[in-house]
């Protein structure tokens, strides 16, 4: 995602459709991102503008949704070893069977 929105900053549709080198790093950075079949096997289908279009209308919200995920799964590992060291300090409640 990083890298589409750096390859495109200041480009615009005229200047995607005239840079094929632009074109196919796109196309490749979008393949990585996971619409690999799409891109692989539709290949005779792919139109530049259409690529372009999910450059400016889906790439922007999908990487704030990926941040999110990220913040999200960093919040969660900082709390699991909170959890487990106040677990692991606490004495057992639980009466002991053999007294």
């Amino acid at each position: 995602i990083v890298r589409i929105e750096r390859a495109t900053s200041g480009v615009d549709l005229a200047g995607f459709l005239g840079n094929e080198d632009l074109q196919a790093a796109v196309e490749r950075y979008i393949e990585v991102i996971g619409a690999r079949n799409v891109i692989v096997h539709g290949y005779a289908e792919i139109e530049p503008d259409r690529i372009w279009d999910i450059v400016k209308s889906h790439i922007p919200s999908l990487g704030i949704a990926v941040g999110r995920l990220r913040q999200l799964i960093n919040e969660k590992e900082r709390a699991e070893p909170q959890r487990d060291a106040q677990s692991e300090e606490e004495p057992d409640r639980r009466e002991d069977p053999g007294r």
